[in-house]
């Protein structure tokens, strides 16, 4: 299976799809209190009693739809996660392929919300902006201004898991140059002089060569030099017998 190492965009059905999920629990919620709320203001033109059950449904209403919202904003700026992203498979993030943070999520989210100044259409052509954007379809006019990328990691690689951006070089440790030394199979510098070699090794214990082991050896203590003894030999010439060189008679 190959890995996939690209970064892909979302599709604008695919930004549309999960904004309107997204939007599902609110819309539920409002399905819910809005009918029961609208009743009863009707039946407090007769029984203003009734006012007081109003404000309590509304405010329980406004409660729930505001703790949504915070959670769905908080999900997306610290993971990039959303309802519809996740069933999706999409991620919000930077342009750096980081998590974009409470900063560009408030701001991307609050010009949707703008938007709907203009009911249903506002927000939907805000949400499918990314459509006229004539640099690849990138980004939306939100993303624009947030700073921020929506990406298919089912299609393509999830840069908040694999280095953001540059990708998984990005989590190679730097490497760190001993002055005087360099690396195997790395070239000589500019002025032509050769790095030294490695030689030593962290936690490695260091053994003397046999030739060095050989030259600190202790040599054995000289002995005493002993004097010569003059032995006198005596000459065989003062031995012999004189008579020896006449001859018998």
């Amino acid at each position: 299976m190959a890995v996939k190492m690209d970064l892909v965009d979302a599709r604008t059905t695919q930004r549309l799809l999960a904004w309107l999920i997204d939007f599902l629990p609110v819309l539920v919620l409002s399905v819910i209190f809005l009918p029961m709320i609208a009743s009863r203001m009707v039946a407090s033109l007769s029984a203003p009693q009734l006012a007081d059950e109003i404000a309590g449904t509304y405010i329980l209403y406004s409660v729930l739809t505001l703790a949504y919202t915070v959670f769905l904003w908080w999900w997306e700026a610290t993971s990039g996660k959303t309802l519809g992203n996740v069933l999706l498979g999409l991620r919000t993030t930077t342009l750096k392929g980081e998590r974009p943070g409470w900063g560009k999520t408030i701001i991307r989210r609050l010009l949707i919300a703008v938007a709907g100044i203009v009911p249903i259409l506002g927000s939907v052509l805000m949400v499918i902006s990314n459509h006229f954007d004539a640099n690849g379809k990138k980004q939306g006019w939100h993303d624009k201004v947030a700073g921020t990328l929506v990406l298919d990691i089912k299609a393509g690689r999830d840069p908040l898991t694999t280095g953001g951006a540059a990708g998984p070089q990005s989590f190679a440790p730097p490497q760190q140059y001993a002055p005087g030394r360099r690396f195997v199979g790395e070239p000589d510098d500019a002025q032509g002089t050769s790095g030294a070699v490695i030689d030593s090794v962290p936690g490695a214990v260091r053994v003397a060569a046999p030739e060095a082991q050989e030259s600190v050896r202790p040599r054995p203590a000289a002995r005493p030099k002993q004097e010569a003894k003059i032995v006198e030999v005596p000459s065989t010439e003062a031995a012999a017998d004189p008579d020896e060189d006449l001859g018998h008679t």
